[in-house]
């Protein structure tokens, strides 16, 4: 559908931008093997949280000029649009129809002609475009986040290690050296949680660290035909798909971005950026991509570059032996959900499908074995409940949480301070729950017993 029955186009000047190419108002595209006069469909809407979203039929030039047109405004103040249409009004992967587009996140600070040359070198056509947070000197991060990275540094370290806020975005963040030189912490802050109704408000401790200029670039890529999205198996394939060409590329995009509902915000930056970076637009000639030609495989979904088959394995193999373990120490393991995988609860809601629980007890070593291959996208091992009684501390206060943490006991967190206690006991308990408490930092605390 988007080739461009054309020979001998050519190729542009690697060092010139597309901002060359758009004076007098004319597209900032230009047609070689992608037919840019194509009809594709994507959906748009008036704010992020929107539940009116609709589907919006327009020629791929029309849709790349209007991404291309970056102005002066707050990041939030543009429209939002998905490359995927939707069943309905409402922008959820269940209701998804169709995409024409591949759209990928560079976050990390790479240079616009690296990520060029990444593209040139697929022969793959790309329009890069500035994102709303292009040029940003500021990053926003979880003040527990940045604890338990630098706890784990010095554990496995010791208390020399080096536990600078650069070291700590390169890691966690994925930025580049370049980026991350020279970072410093330059405030702590509150910032609101979202709660249901009814729900206490309380708030959750951030760093802001200030770094180089970074670079954030949005690029658009063209399929060689619709991908049907309408069918199950076709959302959770494609997110395979979308994790195989960010191997190709090998830069760490996010790779949250492959979701069907994932939505994008227009452009736009603050008047001190904006020149910058229209001249940091570029198009790389090249032809659509052909889905059918990506490798089969995909890596895990947090990770940057390609995994080799050996490293796959590897993985899978460390992970059913941790399942194994559990087992022959008297508990009932389940697979779940990897954080980033498409479902209700991801990083918490258990595979295995209907009737999970008896499937999980009944399972012997063998089964546990095949969970990998049955179960792929569960990444993560949970623990059945029964015999074992998990005590959910959610205090987030550090100093309220270190008095309520008894010495030898099983440990899990993952929101610290907040922490979850495992303990054998009788089964035939339920749930128990002590009433919500006001801390005297003004926050929302309960322990309770989870029972299956």
């Amino acid at each position: 559908m988007f080739y461009h029955n054309s020979d001998g186009d050519a190729t542009p000047d690697p060092s010139s931008s597309s901002e060359d190419t758009s004076a007098g108002g004319s597209s900032t595209v230009a047609a070689a093997r992608v037919d840019l006069t194509a009809r594709i469909t994507v959906s748009k809407a008036p704010k992020k949280n929107s539940w009116r979203w609709g589907t919006v039929e327009t020629s791929l030039d029309a849709l790349l000029t209007s991404l291309t047109d970056i102005q002066v405004g707050k990041k939030s103040a543009g429209n939002v649009w998905a490359p995927a249409t939707f069943k309905y009004s409402q922008r959820t992967a269940a209701y998804a129809l169709e995409t024409h587009l591949l759209v990928l996140d560079s976050d990390a600070g790479h240079p616009l002609p690296e990520l060029r040359s990444r593209f040139e070198a697929l022969d793959w056509y790309a329009v890069i475009i500035p994102s709303p947070s292009w040029g940003s000197d500021v990053s926003e991060v979880s003040e527990d986040a940045f604890n338990r990275w630098a706890d784990e540094a010095r554990q496995a370290e010791g208390d020399a290690a080096d536990t600078s806020p650069g070291r700590f975005l390169i890691e966690r963040h994925r930025k580049t050296p370049d980026v991350a030189s020279g970072a410093e912490i330059i405030d702590h802050f509150d910032e609101p949680v979202p709660v249901k109704p009814g729900q206490k408000r309380h708030v959750k401790r951030m760093l802001r660290i200030r770094h180089q200029p970074c670079e954030k670039y949005r690029i658009v890529c063209v399929l060689s035909k619709p991908y049907d999205l309408s069918a199950e198996e076709g959302w959770q394939d494609w997110k395979k798909h979308y994790d195989a060409v960010v191997d190709l590329v090998g830069l760490p995009f996010d790779r949250s971005c492959s979701s069907p509902e994932h939505i994008f915000v227009q452009s736009r930056l603050p008047a001190d950026r904006i020149e910058a970076a229209k001249k940091h637009i570029a198009t790389v000639e090249g032809g659509p991509i052909d889905v059918a030609d990506l490798p089969g495989g995909a890596s895990p979904r947090h990770g940057a570059a390609a995994p080799n088959q050996p490293e796959q394995a590897s993985r899978a193999d460390t992970l059913t032996a941790l399942r194994l373990q559990l087992r022959r120490n008297g508990y009932v393991p389940v697979p779940v959900f990897s954080p980033n995988a498409t479902c209700k609860n991801p990083g918490k809601q258990p595979g295995l499908g209907i009737d999970w629980i008896n499937k999980a007890i009944a399972a012997d070593e063998d089964a546990i074995r095949s969970w990998p291959q049955s179960d792929p996208d569960c990444s993560n091992t949970g623990i059945v409940t029964g015999t074992v009684k998990a005590v959910d501390v959610d205090v987030p206060v550090l100093e309220l949480a270190k008095e309520m943490l008894p010495d030898g006991a099983l440990r899990r967190s993952a929101g610290g301070p907040k922490f979850l206690l495992l303990f054998q006991c009788e089964p035939g308990s339920k749930k128990t729950a002590t009433l919500s408490f006001w801390s005297p930092f003004r926050t929302a605390s309960q322990w309770s017993v989870r029972s299956r």
